[in-house]
């Protein structure tokens, strides 16, 4: 296993992802992309008007004392379900920073009581920062962790993965790095102890690499810690046998206890899905008796093309993966980025995901069996292909939110009511911007989502807001 260095290195050439027929910065462009995140007063969701907003806020102008605002509280929205929409920070030239949807960036830390928030800048390109907060309004600057290799840019070349493990906050990150003097692809896992506002970084493990020029960004990587505490990594970017650009997967051989130390001793990665493109998008969750599942869109598609005909799914019974299957029944095309998988309280775990042409399918496996439920309506504003959905679960809840196909690149969403039928479509921040990359958190007391935003000078920043529903 080799270890990486922790020098800093020059940026590489900035990845787009590859041709899900987005514009080249990665975002919805709007009609006008000087409105920046508040310079009207639409109403959210909530019904209650957002405070204006200018393009010169970032986390700086809002985090100046967010430790003194620490309680032994949960997070209570400051509006009859949200928060209303926060600039969180500033990150220059990444356009794709809140990564993709199945992903998260976003976790609470249920023991420091803390939202945790986990970002790249262009101007410390070989950095992943952090920062916190107490209400998801007043945002601080955290610790950071410095690698040697590259991300491209792109945010959604790593994502992270929370787990309290005997009342210890502790954060896993799968990450997407290459080489700056040779065209080499790692995949790395790093792991995160938070003590209240503090988060101390371990070692970076280096786990594969590949060399295959075939390979295109972004790896869209994925990491999960189960009931056991085992800790799973998924990537493309692995030597596994059966080629690059596959999903890959595996398994801490050191159980993840908490401690203020962790080996990261992994197992061997083994190919679980051979696809015939690049696998850009990856998820673990569970169903039923914590049967561990793992999905990735079916990169069915040779590049350029990066849309797909389905997600599809791998079970493990203990000891292997079983073989891949599809989702959804077969038809249509998606983008890679749109769709979303989150685990109710009854053990339940539904899956989403919105076809090019805008339609919406929606099913349920309860670890024994798939059923085909209710679909989500078509939005009446259109919908941004490749822009990312992302699910949510609370309680017998369950929430989509998306970036719509309008000229303003509204955020929208929609609920699944007790297990019954989906609400209509409705605005969580309607101002007019540059907007993409829909990703978010969803915990036992607190769900939040952010995204990608321009900041109206050529910029780009990270915004979002926490939602009761």
């Amino acid at each position: 296993m080799r270890r990486v260095p922790w020098a800093l290195v020059p940026l590489a050439a900035f990845a787009a992802f590859g041709a899900c027929a987005l514009p080249r910065s990665g975002l919805a462009k709007a009609g006008d992309d000087g409105g920046g995140a508040g310079n009207d007063a639409s109403v959210p969701l909530d019904g209650a008007v957002d405070a204006p907003m200018s393009d010169a806020d970032d986390a700086g102008d809002v985090a100046s004392d967010a430790s003194a605002d620490v309680t032994g509280t949960d997070v209570v929205p400051t509006e009859a379900g949200s928060t209303g929409t926060v600039a969180i920070v500033n990150v220059g030239a990444v356009s794709n920073e809140t990564g993709v949807g199945m992903g998260t960036h976003l976790v609470y830390a249920t023991n420091a009581k803390l939202w945790w928030l986990f970002w790249i800048d262009s101007t410390q390109p070989q950095t992943i920062q952090t920062s916190y907060s107490p209400d998801f309004l007043h945002w601080t600057p955290g610790g950071s962790l410095p690698l040697s290799l590259d991300l491209q840019g792109l945010g959604s070349n790593f994502s992270v993965a929370y787990a309290d493990v005997q009342g210890a906050d502790v954060v896993h990150l799968s990450i997407g790095a290459s080489g700056t003097t040779e065209p080499t692809r790692h995949h790395l896992h790093a792991r995160a102890l938070v003590q209240g506002s503090t988060i101390t970084f371990g070692s970076i493990a280096d786990l594969s690499d590949v060399t295959g020029a075939s390979d295109t960004d972004p790896d869209g990587p994925a990491t999960f810690v189960d009931s056991t505490g085992t800790v799973w990594d998924a990537t493309g970017w692995s030597d596994a046998t059966g080629g690059v650009g596959n999903e890959a997967i595996s398994a801490s051989s050191s159980i993840e206890q908490g401690a203020a130390t962790w080996s990261d001793a992994f197992g061997s990665e083994n190919n679980v899905y051979i696809a015939m493109g690049n696998i850009h998008s990856r998820a673990f969750a569970t169903a039923g008796a914590n049967l561990l599942l793992a999905l990735c869109d079916a990169a069915d598609t040779l590049a350029p093309t990066t849309t797909s005909s389905n997600v599809e799914w791998m079970s493990w019974n203990g000891a292997t993966w079983s073989g891949s299957t599809e989702v959804f029944a077969g038809g249509k095309t998606q983008s890679p980025n749109d769709w979303g998988v989150a685990t109710m309280t009854d053990g339940h775990m539904h899956v989403v995901r919105r076809a090019t042409d805008g339609s919406w399918d929606h099913v349920r496996y309860d670890g024994a069996a798939w059923t085909t439920l209710a679909a989500p309506p078509a939005d009446t504003l259109g919908s941004a292909t490749g822009q990312g959905a992302v699910l949510l679960a609370s309680g017998t809840n369950a929430a989509i939110v998306t970036i719509a196909g309008d000229l303003a690149n509204t955020v929208r969403m929609t609920v699944w009511n007790n297990g019954t039928s989906w609400g209509p479509w409705t605005t969580l921040e309607g101002t007019t911007a540059s907007r993409g990359w829909v990703s978010g958190w969803s915990g036992a007391k607190n769900d939040a989502v952010v995204w990608t935003e321009g900041d109206g000078s050529g910029g780009y920043r990270i915004m979002g807001r926490a939602l009761s529903f």
